[in-house]
């Protein structure tokens, strides 16, 4: 399901203030780690590209979490970046601190 632009321009601003209070936690599932072996990318790049997200990048959200379904909600993006379509999924955990969960980070389809 889709949402309204300013519900997806609210939560890229809260991850965008979260970012820059340094405030964002990083599964290293394998194809995360994987994509950013393969990029020669560091967890600095990952934070400059999460930031650089906009509206247009997005594509599904506010999605159950399966592992935590009455948790914060998962939002979903896809961006290119060094010629590859990059899928992005996090959280804010706003039940928590507001800090960003980043769940998927890794070249789309892998």
């Amino acid at each position: 399901m889709r949402s309204p632009q300013a519900d997806v321009e609210k939560i890229l601003n809260d991850m965008r203030n979260a970012l820059r209070q340094n405030r964002m936690s990083f599964v290293p599932r394998k194809k995360n780690m994987d994509t950013l072996a393969l990029m020669g990318w560091q967890f600095k790049d990952v934070k400059n590209a999460m930031y650089a997200l906009t509206y247009s990048n997005y594509v599904k959200g506010p999605e159950d979490d399966r592992k935590d379904p009455h948790g914060d909600k998962l939002w979903i993006f896809k961006t290119n970046l060094e010629n590859q379509i990059i899928y992005i999924k996090f959280k804010i955990l706003y039940q928590k601190d507001g800090s960003i969960k980043t769940l998927s980070f890794h070249i789309d389809g892998i």
